[in-house]
C-alpha cells in the first residue's frame, strides 16, 4: 500500500492515506521507513501526507517521534507545522520534545507558533504554561486562538489560568473570543460569569454563541434576564442555544432545591 501514496493520481492517494490510518499502529514503522527514504525532497507532497496520517493515527504513532523531531527542522515551514501537529496528536508519549516545542514558540512563521502552542497543550507541559501565557498577545490570531484552547487543558492548574483567559473575552479577534468563551466554560470558571453576560452583545454571532452556551454549561443564574434577552437574538442560532441554555439552568437550579 506504501508505494500508492506517491501516486501522482490525487484520488489514488488520498485513499491511500484512508486505508493506512485505518489499519493504525500497524503501519507506522512503514511510514517511517518512507519518510526516512525520501528525506528532504522538493517535492513534499508525500512527506506531508506520511506526516498527516501519523498524526490521525495519534497515540499509536509514538514510534514515529523521532523522525517528527528530525522533520520539525525541515526547511519547508508547512512541513514543520504538520510535524509539529502531528507531535500533539501522539499525545503525552511524546512528552520529550517540549524543550523543543518551546523553542519552535520563537518561529517566525505564525503556523509554525500555533501549532507549536497547540502541542504544548496536548501533551500537557505544564513547565511551558508561563510560555503559553506569554502567547495570548501574539500578533497572529492563531497563535492566540491556539493559546487560548492549550492553557484549556490544564485542568489541575485552571485556577490561576481563568484571570489570562477572561482578559481573551476583550480579544480584538473573534476567533480568540469564541474559543475564550468556549475554554472558559468548560472550565467551570464562576468568575467569568460577569464577563460572559457582557459579551451576549459582541457583534459577531459566533461568539455571542460561545457566551450563551459557556453561561448555561455555568449554571449562570445571574444571567438567566440576559439569556432571556438572547431569545430575541436576530441570529436564529443564537436564540437556538439561548434556549437550550435556559433550560440547562433551570435543571440545575431545580437538582439545587430538591438537594436542598
Amino acid at each position: 500500500i506504501i508505494p500508492a501514496l506517491q501516486s501522482s493520481e490525487k484520488s489514488v492517494s488520498e485513499i491511500t492515506v484512508d486505508l493506512l490510518v485505518k489499519i493504525g499502529g500497524d503501519a507506522v514503522i512503514s511510514i517511517i521507513h518512507l519518510l526516512k527514504e525520501i528525506g528532504y525532497t522538493a517535492d513534499t507532497r508525500v512527506t506531508i501526507s506520511s506526516i498527516q496520517i501519523l498524526s490521525r493515527i495519534g497515540q499509536d504513532a509514538s514510534p514515529a517521534v523521532p523522525i517528527l523531531i528530525e522533520l520539525v527542522q525541515h526547511p519547508d515551514w508547512l512541513v514543520r507545522a504538520e510535524a509539529i501537529e502531528a507531535l500533539g496528536e501522539i499525545g503525552e508519549a511524546a512528552t520529550d520534545v517540549v524543550s523543543m516545542l518551546v523553542k519552535l514558540l520563537q518561529d517566525p512563521n505564525g503556523s509554525v507558533r500555533g501549532n507549536a502552542t497547540l502541542a504544548l497543550g496536548q501533551i500537557h507541559a505544564v513547565s511551558a504554561i508561563s510560555n503559553l501565557k506569554h502567547l495570548l498577545t501574539d500578533e497572529s490570531p492563531y497563535v492566540r486562538t491556539n493559546a487560548v484552547q492549550a492553557l484549556g487543558k490544564f485542568k489541575e492548574e485552571i485556577d490561576s489560568i481563568i484571570p489570562n483567559l477572561i482578559v481573551k473575552l476583550e480579544d480584538q479577534d473573534s476567533e480568540v473570543r469564541y474559543h475564550a468563551a468556549s475554554v472558559l466554560g468548560d472550565t467551570g470558571a464562576q468568575s467569568a460569569i460577569h464577563d460572559l453576560i457582557k459579551l451576549l452583545k459582541d457583534h459577531d454571532g459566533r461568539v455571542r454563541i460561545g457566551a450563551v452556551e459557556a453561561l448555561g454549561k455555568l449554571g449562570a443564574k445571574d444571567a438567566i434576564v440576559n439569556l432571556k434577552k438572547a431569545l430575541l437574538d436576530e441570529e436564529p442560532i443564537v436564540r437556538s442555544y439561548a434556549k437550550l441554555a435556559l433550560k440547562r439552568i433551570s435543571n440545575v437550579t431545580s437538582a439545587e432545591s430538591v438537594s436542598d
